[in-house]
């Protein structure tokens, strides 16, 4: 295994030492070189080779001391050889073993801020590795003894007169102590270790009267409000920064564009001139603000009074034989609308606005064998979607009124579809309880079955908001639920309903989301910070939910009337009620189920029960 290496005492004899031949330091005149020629870098280099040749050398000789011990470990467990590669491998584990330690020791050095390390640093690595230093003693050729290594001596220092400095002449031999310091001339065992300089540690004392307890906690309070406020400007200044993201997004598009400048038009034309605009406060619940955080919501109240404006009811468009069960507008023509009925047959209305026919129907859509259940338009207005109870969904070309797709994968009847903002992605809800997730080529690139709904699916919807793209949905199983749509992922369960969901509806921002069902609340849930809001009570099973696209107004069909209520005073403001004509003492007025703001927000138009829908358009109060 190891090889002893012996020197014969001739061979180290200072008489042998002196036969070597010595380096001279002349050199012949011949190879004597020239310095003026001789290149520094090269005399650099030489220096450089020296010292990684003198390192290789240490690290060998270090590794062959590695070698030597490991074959001694070894032969005393009784092995008589080793390959060369197990002794390879033993001393790669050992020499990054012992590097552990080393580096170690030095971590616990810089920790106190000490250059080099001392043993106390030794002695913290071995206590980290569960290690003691006794046990390194028996490695230890010459230990020291514990009494010589805990022990130190003192060293008398020479006196002119040694006995002038004894106390024997004033106090008795016993009284003096004198014996005690001949005996103990050394440091007790049990006697603490002197501080170093870099551990000295000092700890400030107040007074023993203290402070006022009041004025601590006031200068408490005082710095919680500063902490606060800092955290409400960062807060708000990452909504103005998402702002401006979402405004650059939006306005790449020409619909965007379009939504950004009504609501600006109409915050204008709200607020008036005003003072100091620029200077009003961001809202801190909502990012339903323009693009440029210029105008916020949470200001308007506090200068237009409560419902400044009025809804009356302007017209009717009659031509379904079935409830309106859907209505959906387009911001590319404002005078067109869709509408989906019971009859199975979706209608495309042309707008007049006319006091006694506010518009007729332009085409019929035929194709489904069922009721329709639900409608939407592309951002485009050149496409429309239709759910049906046939299972089916259905993509329609509005500028022919064919069938270009047909979506087949459902196995019941399929509640609720919703385009994407970039009208690439359809999303739809069912009976089966499942949602699915389409392209427009009517493919059905997922499903979504982990943790999603345990009853029907009433109401699927795509999120606006490019930053946060999410789908949400509704059903009859008491829950709001938020999915993310890059995973189809559930991100959020919102539980407080009491009775089940019959819509969800997000808004224009897609900052807030709103839902309402059997128990008659609405329920506000802040999107961002997946949060219920607060709660709004409608007395009454709503049907349908829709917010207003430039007004902080949220709409709901109830089975009564249609409400009105203002977010900002979390109030009812006004309601909806036409006088029907009475048929008979047990029949019911007839139900609004379906509703649509028109794209300029200043056209509310509402589906029926009766078969009828009814415009209600935004006037000033007298």
């Amino acid at each position: 295994m190891a090889s002893k290496r012996s020197l014969s005492p001739e061979q180290d004899s200072p008489e042998a030492c002196s036969k070597r031949p010595r380096a001279s330091s002349t050199l012949p005149a011949e190879v004597v070189p020239d310095v003026v020629d001789e290149s520094i870098d090269e005399l650099v280099d030489e220096t450089e080779r020296a010292f990684e040749s003198l390192s290789l050398t240490h690290h060998h000789n270090a590794r062959l001391g590695l070698q030597r011990s490991i074959a001694l470990v070894l032969d005393h467990d009784g092995f008589s050889s080793a390959t060369p590669e197990a002794v390879e491998s033993f001393t790669n584990l050992v020499e990054s073993y012992i590097n552990s330690l080393v580096e170690e020791t030095k971590r616990f050095a810089l920790s106190s801020r000490r250059e080099l390390p001392i043993p106390t640093d030794f002695g913290l690595t071995m206590r980290f590795h569960n290690l003691t230093t006794a046990s390194l003693r028996p490695h230890l050729k010459h230990p020291l003894s514990r009494r010589r290594q805990l022990a130190p001596a003192y060293h008398s220092v020479a006196v002119a007169d040694a006995d002038a400095l004894r106390t024997l002449p004033l106090l008795t031999e016993e009284l003096s102590g004198q014996a005690d310091k001949d005996a103990k001339c050394f440091i007790p065992a049990s006697f603490p270790d002197f501080p170093s300089r870099h551990t000295y540690r000092y700890t400030p004392q107040e007074a023993s009267s203290g402070r006022d307890p009041k004025k601590i906690r006031e200068e408490a309070a005082r710095t919680a409000q500063q902490g606060e406020d800092a955290l409400r400007r960062l807060v708000r200044a990452s909504k103005m920064r998402k702002q401006k993201e979402a405004k650059t997004l939006v306005e790449r598009d020409s619909h965007g564009r379009e939504r950004f400048r009504l609501w600006e038009s109409t915050m204008r034309r709200f607020m008036g001139s005003g003072e100091n605009p620029g200077q009003i406060e961001i809202a801190d619940h909502s990012m339903i603000v323009n693009g440029d955080a210029i105008f916020a919501r949470k200001d308007v109240s506090r200068m237009v009074p409560a419902m400044a404006e009025q809804l009356i009811l302007k017209g009717t468009l009659e031509s379904h034989t079935g409830w309106v069960t859907s209505l959906a507008t387009s911001m590319e023509n404002p005078n067109m609308l869709l509408s989906g009925s019971r009859d199975g047959e979706l209608i495309i209305w042309n707008l007049t606005r006319d006091e006694s026919t506010y518009g007729y129907p332009k085409r019929s859509l035929r194709g489904h064998s069922h009721i329709v259940s639900d409608c939407v338009i592309s951002s485009d207005g050149a496409y429309a979607l239709s759910a049906s109870w046939d299972k089916t969904l259905r993509l329609w070309e509005l500028a022919t009124g064919q069938t270009t797709r047909r979506f087949v994968g459902h196995t019941n009847d399929v509640l609720s579809v919703s385009f994407s903002a970039d009208n690439r992605q359809i999303v739809s809800g069912s009976r089966d309880r499942t949602i699915k997730l389409w392209n427009t080529l009517g493919d059905c690139k997922y499903t979504i079955n982990d943790k999603g709904h345990s009853d029907w699916v009433s109401c699927v919807r795509f999120s606006p908001n490019p930053q946060n793209p999410v789908i949400v949905s509704s059903g009859w199983d008491k829950l709001v639920k938020v999915w993310e749509l890059s995973t189809c992922k559930l991100q959020t369960d919102h539980i407080g309903h009491a009775g089940y969901i019959n819509t969800v509806t997000i808004s224009p921002d897609g900052s807030l989301c709103a839902s309402g069902g059997k128990d008659g609340t609405t329920m506000l849930w802040d999107l961002n910070e997946s949060k219920h809001l607060y709660s709004l009570n409608a007395n009454d099973e709503i049907h349908a939910l829709v917010f207003s696209p430039n007004r902080y107004w949220l709409c709901a069909a109830t089975a009564s009337s249609i409400i009105i209520f203002d977010l900002e005073k979390k109030t009812k403001v006004d309601e909806l009620k036409p006088e029907f004509a009475s048929v008979g003492k047990k029949s019911r007025d007839p139900e609004c189920i379906s509703l649509a703001w028109s794209a300029d927000g200043q056209t509310l138009f509402a589906g029926y029960t009766d078969c009828l829908i009814r415009a209600w358009g935004v006037m000033s109060r007298a």
